[in-house]
């Protein structure tokens, strides 16, 4: 009887125990869980329209790097036959990590056939971020889709904006809008001041591109452009790809996407004192310059205005000195 006693008030203790060890591996795998986390998968999961030759992708919310172990593996739905296998710390064939902190995956030739469904795997682990490890992929559902037939052909432009010939204002910004979506590769757009060829060189991995995975591509100028002053674009051939990773052609030569700049809003200023081309103005004593402009202004974050010395004159052995200000 006492034996059976003690059994019974063992219970509620085992059953505690039971709890706090559940609940600390709760609280261990919570822990666990931190590292790089999958923001997109190229092609969607359950993606319908896959071709054969497509590039796959996975873009991460933080910087990666391979780790010291851990596969890719690709596998057919229907026989669960792996049909590719890539060690993510030795395959850089297959494997790449862009800047844009996405993994490429290049599935071997033939591996992927037309008509089939197909998944894929990464190992927990095998690759770190700055907040710790990725904790993998290893669901068959997580990430599967059903192939069609190889697409071959490269990306082509539909728009430009503004249109070839048309203007735009100095702050704008560029668009091209593509005939599928593409994905900044590699290389840089060009901006080129048509009379001093002068080029702002723009990387096409930069924060001033944006809209990769879509259709539509903006580029914002990180330096203003000149007022009423024409211009062309020139992009890096492969700068932008599509989902199989064909190239667009790029634009090489002038007059195939050129533009002009709309003149400024500002109106030059007056120069009130003192006034433009002022003769016998005292340069030993202090002078305020004034300007009067047409709107409403505020000093900017950079520039500078510069006073020079301008011609000499000489009038009867009198000196007559001009000034003149430089407005930057």
């Amino acid at each position: 009887m006492q034996r059976l006693q003690l059994r019974f008030r063992l219970v509620p203790f085992l059953l505690l125990m039971t709890i706090l060890s559940q609940s600390l591996g709760a609280l261990g795998a919570s822990a666990a869980n931190g590292g790089p986390a999958a923001v997109t998968l190229q092609p969607a999961d359950n993606n319908p329209v896959v071709p054969a030759n497509a590039q796959l992708s996975v873009t991460f919310d933080e910087a990666i790097s391979r780790g010291t172990a851990g596969t890719v593996l690709i596998k057919e739905v229907a026989s669960n036959n792996t049909v590719g296998s890539y060690d993510i710390a030795t395959d850089m064939t297959r494997l790449s990590i862009s800047p844009n902190n996405q993994l490429n995956i290049l599935p071997a030739p033939g591996a992927l056939q037309a008509g089939l469904d197909y998944y894929v795997q990464i190992t927990p682990g095998s690759l770190v971020g700055s907040s710790g490890y990725f904790g993998g992929i290893t669901d068959a559902t997580a990430w599967n889709f059903h192939v069609i037939a190889a697409d071959t052909t490269p990306p082509a432009v539909s728009a430009f904006a503004p249109s070839s010939g048309d203007a735009m204002s100095a702050t704008g910004a560029l668009s091209i809008t593509f005939n599928e979506p593409v994905q900044a590769a590699s290389g840089s757009i060009q901006i080129v001041r048509r009379d001093t060829q002068d080029a702002q060189v723009i990387s096409v991995l930069s924060s001033a591109v944006t809209g990769s995975g879509t259709n539509v591509i903006r580029v914002q100028p990180p330096t203003r452009l000149a007022a009423s002053t024409q211009y062309d674009v020139l992009i890096d051939n492969g700068a932008f790809v599509d989902a199989v990773g064909n190239k667009f052609a790029g634009i090489s030569g002038p007059y195939i996407w050129s533009f002009s700049t709309t003149a400024s809003a500002v109106a030059a200023p007056q120069f009130i004192y003192p006034a433009r081309g002022a003769a016998a103005v005292n340069g030993d004593a202090p002078i305020t310059l004034q300007l009067q402009f047409q709107t409403g202004m505020k000093a900017g974050a950079t520039g500078n205005i510069t006073v020079k010395k301008g011609i000499e004159q000489r009038d009867g052995g009198n000196d007559s000195r001009q000034l003149f200000a430089h407005y930057l």
